[in-house]
């Protein structure tokens, strides 16, 4: 009897905690829910917030956007160059794929670098861009050494030690360090801006390396004109005297050689010296 009292005992006391578990559960479950409905409002404003300044960040971009290619401020009015005298502002406009007037930005879109390749004086440049609507250009300009005639036109063209065609020229010397040149062979269909064949090309370096072997020498001795006329290279010291070279093997030999018959014949002799032959002979006028 006492078995089934205590049994019926348990089963309350269960029936009681079950109660309780339930009554607690069903208040968190409420709780939950009010909190969910507290913080929906705040996500929907932190979201709305989120929206209105993606719009504004997008239309900012936008209205960036077309100042910059749209607006007649950044329309390019000025091109400077810097580092020569021999071309102009106007002159790197028509040369190359600049336009006045036009938008900057759209430019270089469009063009990407600028090409200064027809003006033949110009080795290298760089450029940057002085906004709202000016280039600067600096500029390294060609050197020209050599006054090369071209026998099949009867004209005289300006060359760099690189072998670029500068110019064509009168037969005057604008500098000390110019030499007329004889023997180069221009193409039929050359144009002003482009380099010599390599053979002349070659040809010239080689005539550099005398030159300057010589002036370590001879500092009196000023080279006047070179042909390289019959495969060989003949220079004329002062105008007057015409030495004739090979080639530029054993040179250091060869111009201290040089140097003794000079001293024995005088550096202002009319005549040719013939450096070809196994022993070198003077022949004067």
């Amino acid at each position: 009897m006492k078995k089934v009292q205590n049994s019926r005992t348990s089963i309350k006391k269960n029936s009681i905690k079950d109660s309780s578990k339930n009554k607690q559960d069903s208040f968190n479950y409420d709780k939950k829910r009010h909190e969910s409905k507290l913080s929906t409002p705040k996500r929907k404003n932190k979201n709305s917030f989120s929206i209105v300044v993606t719009f504004f960040l997008v239309a900012l971009l936008i209205a960036i956007v077309i100042t910059v290619f749209f607006h007649p401020v950044f329309n390019l009015k000025d091109v400077e160059i810097v580092g020569t005298n021999r071309y102009t502002g106007d002159q790197v406009v028509s040369s190359s794929n600049l336009k006045l007037n036009e938008n900057i930005f759209v430019q270089v879109l469009k063009n990407g670098n600028i090409d200064l390749s027809k003006l033949p004086y110009i080795k290298s440049y760089k450029y940057e861009y002085k906004l709202p609507d000016k280039i600067v250009v600096s500029v390294i300009e060609r050197t020209p050494l050599y006054i090369a005639y071209n026998k099949d036109v009867n004209k005289y063209y300006l060359i760099d030690g690189e072998g670029y065609i500068l110019e064509e020229s009168k037969p005057e010397k604008t500098s000390e360090e110019q030499v007329f040149v004889y023997g180069i062979v221009f193409s039929e269909d050359f144009d002003v801006g482009d380099k010599i064949n390599d053979i002349d090309k070659s040809k010239l370096d080689m005539f550099l390396n005398i030159k300057n072997e010589l002036k370590n020498v001879i500092a009196s001795a000023s080279i006047t004109k070179v042909s390289f006329e019959n495969a060989l290279t003949i220079i004329t010291l002062n105008d007057k005297l015409n030495v004739v070279f090979s080639d530029d093997k054993n040179l250091k030999y060869v111009i201290a050689f040089l140097s003794e018959i000079i001293n024995n014949v005088g550096i202002d002799s009319i005549g040719t010296i013939d450096m070809t032959k196994k022993n070198p002979t003077f022949s004067a006028y």
